[in-house]
């Protein structure tokens, strides 16, 4: 709105001209809100994932997608292999939904953390949240202790490891240029189906 002079207005004038213009910007945004998810729904029908994830975002960041909507944005971000975003959409959303949806999005984070991206620890925080939300659900309890055990094999054979290459090192010459890595792969075996069951 411009304004060529200044205009002098009464409280009830300017409380009038306020409650138009945030009309005019709710309209706006609902608007803006269905053109983006016609565009988003678009591009995911005709597989154009780098176009559909720019157009899912978009609405994510413009209003709350449902649940299924939800489900549909991180359906293409898995296309595009993008566990991160992924991540960051599933953390962003816990607290969005009911208690049981939230700690079904927590599950899903960590079980991504622990399976992708190879997070424990992460995976461990999210799976506590997904517990605080529901406290007797075995499953997640189940998945929390696995996580801790693991955590803890996994600082105990570091632990001897480092004590079994001093060992080594007292008697033996290392050579550092055969250095051998380790790759870790996820348990996930079809990373394309992930956030089916969610």
């Amino acid at each position: 709105i411009k304004v060529d002079q200044p205009v002098s207005l009464t409280l009830q004038a300017f409380v009038g001209l306020m409650r138009q213009i945030s009309r005019i910007i709710e309209k706006v945004a609902r608007l803006s809100g269905e053109v983006i998810q016609e565009e988003a729904e678009y591009y995911r029908a005709i597989g154009r994932w780098e176009y559909a994830r720019r157009a899912y975002l978009t609405w994510h960041t413009v209003s709350l997608l449902d649940f299924e909507h939800l489900q549909s944005l991180l359906g293409v971000m898995q296309q595009v292999k993008d566990w991160r975003g992924c991540l960051n959409i599933l953390e962003e959303s816990i607290g969005r939904y009911d208690d049981q949806t939230n700690a079904k999005l927590a599950y899903a984070a960590s079980v991504l953390c622990r399976d992708v991206i190879l997070d424990t620890n992460k995976a461990i925080q999210l799976i506590e949240s997904a517990l605080m939300l529901e406290p007797n659900n075995i499953h997640y309890q189940t998945m929390k202790d696995t996580l801790v055990n693991a955590q803890h094999d996994k600082a105990s054979g570091e632990k001897e490891a480092l004590s079994s290459s001093d060992d080594l090192n007292e008697h033996h010459s290392v050579d550092d240029s055969k250095e051998k890595t380790v790759t870790l792969r996820p348990i996930i075996e079809d990373s394309d189906a992930f956030f089916d069951d969610l």
